[in-house]
């Protein structure tokens, strides 16, 4: 076991596609090449090759006020003829123990729920997601909508609609540039409403054969959200539009599908040093829940 080199980063990404075959590629590609680290990889090698490996990517969540150091674990895969020999929870016993040493709280998603369970990660983050069509969203002009705004404007918006909540990932105007400049390699697009020069609402839109999911859904107001939305059902007749298990939009559309969504989980690493520092007594990492009555909220995977 060891760190990847970056000579090895090519055949992380073959180990991953060959264990998620159905994985979007373009967004794989750009995954390794602007966001994954070689230093960052911890890989296992058997018969000469990468069997096992994971990624880290960092990263900083705002929690009561304070903000938090905590990575993101990615792209865990075994080649399907290494599993259940132990190389992953190799890997993962050396991870978990850096990060007890390290940060106080990290990150994965709920791809593989069962096995980071077993590492004291526990489901925390959930979105509702809305599957809406044309007969859902009242129709209304395009006036005031544009592609492509500006990182500043929409770093001004999410800094304002974030005050609601808790837990949520502290970014910067270089993380919405390289947002940017990500879902244009991704395929992606993002339409941002304006009224009186100044951004009400932005939408983070991918497109996927025959629907359109919305990752990331900014807006001020209901009229900015019906903007963003009719926007996309101008382009594909369904839309899955992904907000925070907080947003219940049922009254706004009441006969959409909807279904929540497990999406990040959590590990509480050091609590002794978390309870000093926000002057609490937490036990388990399902009561930094307890810790504000402002919900939690993350929108994207890093």
């Amino acid at each position: 076991m060891k760190r990847a080199t970056l000579n090895l980063m090519g055949n992380v990404k073959d180990l991953y596609l060959t264990c998620f075959p159905n994985e979007n590629k373009r967004i794989v590609d750009y995954l390794f090449k602007s966001v994954l680290k070689p230093e960052k990889t911890i890989i296992e090698i058997m018969d000469n090759k990468v069997v096992s490996a994971l990624s880290m990517v960092d990263g900083v969540i705002m929690i009561n006020g304070r903000p938090i150091f905590a990575s993101t674990i990615m792209m865990a895969a075994t080649l399907p003829k290494y599993q259940n020999m132990g190389n992953m929870d190799k890997i993962l016993n050396t991870v978990i123990d850096n990060l007890e040493h390290s940060e106080l709280v990290s990150l994965v998603n709920t791809k593989n729920v069962d096995l980071f369970l077993k590492y004291g990660f526990r489901v925390l983050y959930r979105r509702n997601e809305y599957e809406l069509t044309r007969d859902d969203v009242q129709r209304i002009t395009n006036d005031g909508c544009i592609y492509d705004p500006s990182a500043i404007d929409m770093l001004k918006l999410y800094s304002g609609f974030m005050r609601r909540f808790n837990g949520y990932r502290i970014k910067t105007l270089e993380d919405f540039e390289k947002l940017k400049q990500g879902l244009n390699e991704q395929g992606g697009r993002i339409v941002a409403y304006y009224e009186n020069n100044e951004i009400k609402g932005y939408a983070v839109m991918k497109v996927e054969n025959k629907v359109i999911h919305i990752g990331e859904c900014i807006y001020s107001d209901t009229l900015s959200l019906f903007k963003l939305l009719n926007v996309a059902l101008q382009q594909r007749h369904t839309v899955y539009l992904n907000v925070s298990s907080a947003e219940k939009l049922d009254k706004l559309f009441p006969n959409a599908k909807y279904k929540v969504k497990d999406f990040m989980m959590m590990r509480l690493n050091n609590p002794e040093l978390f309870n000093r520092l926000f002057n609490c007594s937490l036990v388990s990492v399902e009561e930094i829940l307890l810790l504000s009555s402002k919900p939690l909220y993350i929108s994207d995977l890093y």
